[in-house]
């Protein structure tokens, strides 16, 4: 394992560790900064092509989000939109909603922009987490477009060998709260996730352990080693100091 960080620059851009290229279409799962992520992907990507961020969820509206954005509940007038290419990368959900959130499309219409768009890089979040490190599934969840290319699914490594509560599990339930997020609960909950949520998905899948910083580096080191039989690539990063490395 590569136990160095690598600092961002043009040799090691964190949409390269997954292989994004032109066209694509990533969803973004789990907890532990999606957000984050997809706002880095989409910083890094519009130098490679036309880059649109949108959700099949619900999802912070973007204040810092350098590019266009649309909200709109009419495909056409997205389409339209989008084809006339003004700009290299946009935002897209279906409305404005409570506490500063966007409502996201249905996927089957992100389905067929992504085929209208052929030579396109979507950035999907299919989560919602409440900024949890990670969450419980509903049976619904996560919301997964079938044109999905690649998946990413992302956990806050902070969580490892913590007491499980309402303030580190999104939609904790009374029987886990006071257990241990220790690396068997993991292995279970990778093994689980992959195995049922994305058992029609035959497409790159990876994991980012997110917050491997300040002193939580093995943490991330030791999730990343525990996933490796579920996942195609495991990446530990620290998104908000903007490093990752491969492990």
């Amino acid at each position: 394992m590569n136990k160095k960080l690598c600092v961002q620059n043009e040799n090691m851009k964190l949409s390269a560790l997954f292989g994004i290229e032109q066209p694509d279409f990533v969803t973004v799962t789990g907890g532990g900064g999606k957000t984050s992520l997809l706002t880095c992907l989409a910083s890094e990507l519009r130098d490679k092509g036309r880059t649109l961020l949108t959700t099949t969820t619900k999802m912070r509206y973007p204040d810092a989000f350098d590019g266009e954005v649309i909200i709109t509940a009419s495909y056409m007038w997205l389409l339209n939109c989008l084809v006339k290419q003004d700009r290299d990368l946009y935002y897209f959900a279906e409305r404005c909603i409570e506490d500063h959130k966007v409502k996201g499309a249905a996927p089957e219409l992100l389905d067929c922009l992504f085929k209208e768009l052929t030579d396109w890089i979507f950035l999907n979040e299919g989560d919602g987490a409440g900024g949890k490190p990670y969450k419980i599934y509903r049976e619904w969840e996560p919301v997964i477009p079938k044109n999905t290319t690649k998946l990413i699914h992302v956990i806050g490594c902070e969580l490892l060998n913590e007491s499980i509560s309402d303030a580190n599990l999104h939609r904790c339930p009374q029987k886990l709260k006071g257990k241990r997020f220790d690396l068997d609960f993991f292995r279970e909950s990778m093994d689980w996730f992959v195995s049922e949520k994305l058992r029609n998905f035959e497409i790159p899948k990876f994991l980012l352990v997110n917050k491997a910083d300040k002193g939580n580096e093995k943490k991330a080191e030791m999730l990343c080693k525990a996933a490796k039989p579920y996942f195609d690539g495991c990446i530990a990063a620290s998104l908000c100091e903007r490093t990752w490395y491969l492990c």
